[in-house]
C-alpha cells in the first residue's frame, strides 16, 4: 500500500471511528508527513522507536535559518507526539503492523497550569459597588 493512502485512510480513520475534526486529523497527517521526510526513505511500516525518538528529539531542538532555536510549545509538541501513538496506534489495530514502534518513554510534556487568582474583601467590595452602580443607571 501507497504511504499517500495509509494517510488517506488514517484520516478517515481518524473522523469517522474516532471522532476527531477534520483540521485535527490534517494536523496529526501533517506531523506524520514531516515524520516522513525525515525518515528519508525509510517505509512509515519499518520505522523502529529509535526513528521516533531521535525524530522527537530533533524537531524539539530545531533551529530555523538563522541558526535560532525553533521555539514549539508544549502543546505543540504534545499534538506531535500523540499524532505519532495515534498513527502507529491505528496501523496496529488495522494489523499492518505487528508492534507498535512509538516508544513508551516518549512521554508527553507537561503543560503548566495557570494558577488561579481571587479578588480580596476590598476588591470584591469596589466589584459589587460597580455593578450596583451599573444596575442603577440603566
Amino acid at each position: 500500500m501507497e504511504e499517500s493512502e495509509l494517510l488517506t485512510r488514517f484520516t478517515t480513520f481518524l473522523t469517522s471511528e474516532k471522532r476527531l475534526a477534520s483540521i485535527t486529523a490534517e494536523n496529526y497527517c501533517i506531523w506524520i508527513r514531516k515524520f516522513q521526510k525525515y525518515l528519508a526513505g525509510t517505509p512509515l511500516l519499518k520505522v523502529v522507536s529509535d526513528n521516533i525518538h531521535s525524530f522527537v528529539f530533533l524537531t524539539s531542538s530545531e533551529t530555523d535559518n538563522s541558526g535560532k532555536k525553533k521555539r514549539y510549545t508544549v502543546g505543540t509538541l504534545r499534538d506531535m507526539i500523540k499524532s505519532m501513538r495515534s498513527f502507529y496506534s491505528f496501523l496496529l489495530t488495522k494489523k499492518m503492523i505487528d508492534i507498535d514502534p512509538v516508544p513508551v518513554k516518549v512521554e508527553l510534556p507537561k503543560e503548566k497550569t495557570k494558577e488561579s487568582e481571587f479578588l480580596d474583601t476590598d476588591e470584591m467590595g469596589k466589584f459589587l459597588k460597580f455593578v450596583a452602580r451599573d444596575k442603577s443607571e440603566r
